[in-house]
């Protein structure tokens, strides 16, 4: 049985000073952060051997990322993750940055300008395997990762290149 039209309730008047009820979100916004779909590349090292192998990381999110690797890693690895978020891909949107014109008769003038965002420091990262699956059309094992011992500095580079990517999406559309 189908049913056609608005199924939802009635709106029923709300008395002054009551709290309207939030609407829970939707079954398709299982995520609580923005992801950046840029591919770049990972070097990383599981907890339980040794050496350093290459990887691709894409889907970047504040609070992990996606990892396509040659190699199957169980749920639950832990692994140190070192990268360099790709500059090029967002050097086109510029930023607004406040400079100070020296003056001989006086304080420095301020003045705003629009520059280039500064070059991203490599970040270093520890991450739990939380999901994986094999890839057929790229013949890799792709895997998601949760950051978990994620420092200050990286976290603030990383959502400072999700901003980034987010205005140069937004402008591409226009």
């Amino acid at each position: 049985m189908f049913f056609f039209g608005n199924s939802k309730k009635a709106a029923v008047p709300k008395k002054p000073g009551e709290a309207e009820e939030s609407q829970a979100p939707r079954a398709s916004q299982k995520r609580g952060a923005y992801r950046a779909q840029v591919e770049f590349p990972v070097y990383y090292g599981a907890s339980d051997r040794t050496g350093v192998r290459a990887a691709a990381g894409n889907d970047l999110s504040a609070g992990g990322m996606r990892l396509v690797t040659d190699e199957d890693i169980p749920i639950g690895t832990v692994c140190l993750f070192r990268f360099t978020l790709p500059q090029k891909r967002v050097e086109t949107v510029l930023v607004e940055k406040e400079i100070e014109i020296p003056s001989s008769f006086g304080p420095a003038k301020k003045k705003k300008v629009m520059v280039p965002p500064a070059p991203f420091s490599e970040i270093s990262a520890h991450g739990k395997i939380v999901i994986t699956f094999f890839n057929v059309n790229r013949r890799r094992f792709t895997h998601g990762v949760q950051f978990t011992e994620l420092e200050e500095h990286p976290s603030e580079e990383i959502r400072r290149f999700i901003h980034l990517w987010q205005l140069q999406k937004l402008r591409e559309r226009r």
